[in-house]
């Protein structure tokens, strides 16, 4: 049984999509928490700031995947 590379790039181009939508919708809530708790002097405030640092790798991962995703788009042209 021979496996379709372009099919699974596919699939896995998409599931990368939404995996990083997600981390943007993630990134937004933990935004507000993050600012909600300093404002209210909450003692918690740190555990959004590790949820931050967390979602923004995420999101400079999923920002990297793109480029990549781009440049292999170019050179197939």
């Amino acid at each position: 049984m021979k496996k379709h590379p372009k099919k699974s790039n596919v699939a896995l181009v998409v599931l990368t999509h939404v995996a990083c939508k997600r981390a943007k919708e993630l990134d937004d809530k933990v935004q507000d928490k993050s600012k909600q708790a300093e404002k209210e002097n909450q003692i918690n405030w740190w555990k959004y700031s590790g949820l931050t640092i967390a979602t923004s790798l995420l999101l400079a991962a999923c920002s990297a995947g793109d480029i990549d995703k781009q440049i292999e788009l170019e050179q197939e042209k």
